[in-house]
């Protein structure tokens, strides 16, 4: 009786994992949005302060546009655009610290 209790857990943690695994992949930002979002980030912020500077927001914005993850793919021309990024950029609830 005992045994079987343990297969089952362990038949419903295997389970459990799978399903976890599975859905990862069906995730909207994939790895290498993530690794280009990463380096971009570093040479924005080389000193890790977690912080951009508000003047260097456009031409992060335009880097992450450029490179070859999926990040504006459904308005990627909006975004190659200064003018349109600039709009874009304004509507965003940017959080914003004083010394920045």
């Amino acid at each position: 009786m005992v045994s079987q209790i343990f297969l089952n857990l362990f038949i419903a943690i295997v389970v459990d994992t799978f399903i976890g695994q599975a859905n990862a992949f069906n995730l909207p930002v994939k790895q290498l949005d993530i690794d280009t979002f990463v380096q971009l980030w570093k040479v924005y912020d080389p000193l890790a302060t977690e912080f951009l500077l508000w003047s260097d927001m456009d031409s992060f914005l335009s880097d992450l546009a450029d490179s070859d993850a999926d990040f504006f793919t459904h308005n990627q021309e909006e975004m190659k655009d200064a003018y349109m990024r600039e709009n874009w950029t304004k509507h965003m609830e940017f959080p914003l610290h004083k010394s920045f």
